[in-house]
């Protein structure tokens, strides 16, 4: 009895420490998430990474620019990586060979020149995928060269494509072609089709809808991909970087300019988003809404289109919007649809949001020298060192929630 009066005490005064003052948590009294609980589901499984040192949990980050050019979200994942565990890069997609700005982590080169089509204002299109963009060469004799910096050696590609064809292989491995899969022993689920597993030397290939998947016995930091068979186009919708560790995965998927209505046309778009198996979908858009003059309202009704595409296909996960960052309209004028779409997110009860527009300093931010500073010159984007600083926000913010669940929980138990 004495010592577990002696360990309430000193967990009490533990949880005290964490909630008052610290650098890392501001505390919950000024968190600047809403409907923070419900985020429980993913704090269950994040605890359950941190207790097992087993599997992963995977984050799935979508949006424009500001998500595409990789600096906020990488921040983050190394930041979640640091306390998780690192599983791999997760998502990446050949943006330089689409002609269009990317990291310098996940690089892509190729013998030939590949052509793009892209979620920005175009009709649905069956062919545009989970990048939110997608690459088409009708060459067969493409190769494609992946190779990796940094902490992100990997060794197992997941290479997704429209259709069941493997018309992708991984260093010259011969892939028996198979048009629909194998059909499941459950004659109601007449689409149901069950992945097909083979080996390859040192490679485990498993082929899935949209997804051809190759598992090495040892980390690589390079690969080539090459055409399996012959077909009049060859169409890559991205490809996913993964190791045996166990981690979180946090991928990002983004398109310059691209709007939720962008997304919201795109049926393969949330069809393909489940190989990713996300526990938790993160949605960042806004500002090109913004400059759209689209109305708060208008724009809300893209977010519950949103919220229903993503959880149609993947009904288990949770889906956390952030607020718009602070921006100018021609560099000097107040966005104030900004904050309009701010105050409507963070007056819903149906999803958790954080609000980064309250975070960093709201829509006069940019006039102010603290944040402005962070600012690139169009007043739209933000140096890299303005997206680390969000980044830092909201980790701190989301552990800070993450921590405070473990307490109560405790508390409970």
């Amino acid at each position: 009895m004495t010592k577990r009066i002696i360990y309430v005490i000193l967990f009490i005064s533990y949880s005290v420490s964490i909630y008052s003052g610290s650098d890392n948590c501001r505390g919950a009294g000024k968190s600047y998430f809403v409907n923070s609980s419900l985020l429980d589901d993913f704090f269950e499984k994040l605890l359950s990474l941190e207790n097992d040192k087993q599997g992963k949990v995977n984050i799935v980050h979508i949006g424009d620019s500001h998500i595409q050019a990789d600096f906020f979200t990488h921040a983050i994942r190394q930041r979640m990586q640091q306390k998780f565990g690192n599983a791999g890069y997760g998502f990446t997609f050949p943006y330089s060979l689409a002609k269009t700005n990317a990291n310098n982590i996940v690089k892509y080169g190729s013998n030939v020149n590949w052509s793009s089509a892209k979620v920005l204002g175009s009709p649905a299109d069956l062919s545009i995928g989970l990048g939110g963009i997608n690459l088409r060469t009708s060459s067969d004799g493409f190769n494609i060269k992946l190779s990796v910096s940094g902490a992100y050696s990997f060794n197992t590609v997941k290479i997704v494509h429209p259709a069941w064809d493997s018309v992708f292989t991984l260093n010259g491995l011969d892939i028996p072609p198979i048009a629909e899969g194998v059909p499941s022993q459950n004659s109601e689920e007449e689409e149901a089709v069950l992945p097909t597993t083979m080996k390859q030397g040192d490679f485990t290939i498993v082929q899935d809808k949209y997804v051809t998947s190759f598992s090495a016995t040892d980390l690589l930091r390079e690969v080539n991909i090459t055409a399996n068979e012959n077909k009049a186009v060859y169409t890559l919708n991205g490809i996913v970087l993964e190791k045996d560790d166990a981690g979180v995965l946090y991928h990002n998927i983004g398109v310059n300019g691209a709007k939720l209505s962008d997304y919201n046309k795109q049926e393969l778009f949330f069809e393909q988003l489940s190989v990713l198996s996300p526990d938790l979908v993160i949605v960042s858009f806004g500002t090109n809404e913004s400059f759209g003059k689209l109305s708060a309202s208008s724009y809300m009704k893209q977010v519950d289109t949103f919220v229903a595409n993503v959880m149609r296909e993947n009904p288990y996960t949770t889906i956390l919007f952030t607020t718009p960052a602070p921006s100018l309209l021609k560099r000097k004028i107040l966005n104030h649809l900004i904050q309009d779409y701010t105050d409507k997110l963070t007056g819903q009860t149906s999803f958790p949001v954080w609000d980064m527009l309250r975070a960093t300093g709201g829509i006069k931010a940019p006039l102010s020298g603290r944040y402005g500073g962070y600012m690139a010159k169009d007043k739209v984007h933000y140096k890299r060192e303005g997206y680390v600083m969000q980044a830092n926000l909201f980790v701190d913010d989301l552990l800070c929630l993450y921590e405070k669940y473990k307490y109560e929980k405790n508390l409970n138990n």
